[in-house]
């Protein structure tokens, strides 16, 4: 059976900013998502209190203010719940669907080691678990790279652009459950679109997605090197950032 016909769960986290090691989870998503015809998404949520101001910045992302989150859950007990709810879909090595999984996973990772929680990889029986991560957005790359579709005029890689490319219903975007069903419809098109992929088993489907992700991120660096633009290095560290592995591959 391919990986793109089993019951998906999507994860979505949105933040108080785009640094993984010191911004924090503000809202996270993980919907399960069966096979098509057999029932309805059904998602879990948390709305998280960060316990640091959100910049306006990021509440005119995703909508979350000072005081919406001062009612969310403390944020140790609503990572905790996350972090294990997360690897419990690795271990069962069903597809856990994330677009841009570095930043999620990574964002999350970050926050157990802030406050004094397990660390994902340890919470796995086995480190082979990471390979049920789907990346949609490295696919979806990876597959435009192979095709040339990269260089249509005015081709972009976010979820909303490839979800009207794959032609997957996508209304909202910065909403973590929207987010969440609306990368694993993409991962669904993606399959569907090219066999190659849809037929390949985890192993090599995760040292594909590994091999894209780090291939990506040294061609952008090399872009904002010959341009002089500053940046912070691109890691292409995949699924987690560099700096948060332990054992991931």
């Amino acid at each position: 059976m391919s990986w793109a016909a089993q019951t998906m769960y999507g994860f979505d986290v949105e933040s108080t900013g785009v640094d993984v090691f010191t911004d924090r989870i503000v809202t996270s998503t993980i919907t399960q998502v069966v096979p098509e015809g057999a029932g309805s998404p059904n998602s879990k949520q948390w709305l998280v209190n960060p316990g640091v101001p959100i910049p306006e910045t990021a509440t005119n992302v995703h909508g979350i203010t000072d005081d919406m989150a001062a009612e969310g859950m403390a944020p140790a007990e609503a990572i905790e719940q996350i972090a294990h709810y997360v690897t419990w879909v690795l271990n069962q090595r069903l597809p856990l669907v994330a677009f841009n999984a570095a930043f999620d996973l990574s964002m999350l990772e970050a926050e157990c080691r802030r406050h004094d929680l397990t660390p994902l990889a340890e919470r796995l029986t086995s480190h082979e678990n990471w390979r049920s991560v789907i990346d949609p957005m490295v696919l979806g790359k990876g597959v435009d790279t192979i095709k040339n579709h990269r260089f249509v005029k005015g081709r972009k890689f976010t979820l909303p652009a490839l979800c009207e490319w794959y032609k997957v219903p996508f209304t909202e975007t910065h909403d973590a459950t929207a987010d969440a069903l609306g990368a694993v419809g993409l991962a669904r098109a993606i399959a569907d679109s090219d066999a190659y992929l849809g037929d390949m088993g985890p192993g090599a489907l995760h040292q594909l997605q590994k091999t894209w992700r780090r291939e990506m991120c040294h061609s952008l660096r090399e872009y904002f090197d010959k341009n002089g633009i500053e940046h912070d290095g691109v890691d292409g560290g995949w699924p987690l950032h560099t700096q948060l592995q332990a054992v991931t591959a």
